[in-house]
């Protein structure tokens, strides 16, 4: 890149923030993993143990919500062993 450009380049970028929960956040975190991974070596999935730490969260969530009719389904696809 060109470094008369600034640190952005040609085109002006925003960074975005935003809330999200629920069974997507699986997705978007190894997602996210797997393209850290890629870029810089490290496995954040075996690093931060969020196999197991999701299925702590989904355990207390099915406990929390067992009363309200909810239904928590776990689905190891696409994970790391």
């Amino acid at each position: 890149m060109d470094p008369r450009l600034g640190a952005n380049g040609k085109l002006p970028r925003q960074d975005i923030s935003s809330r999200v929960t629920g069974p997507i956040l699986e997705h978007l975190h190894h997602n996210f993993a797997m393209a850290w991974e890629k870029e810089t070596g490290q496995d954040l999935l075996t690093i931060r143990d969020s196999v197991s730490i999701a299925k702590k969260a989904e355990t207390a969530c099915a406990t929390r919500y067992a009363g309200d009719g909810a239904t928590v389904a776990y689905s190891g696809a696409g994970r790391k062993a």
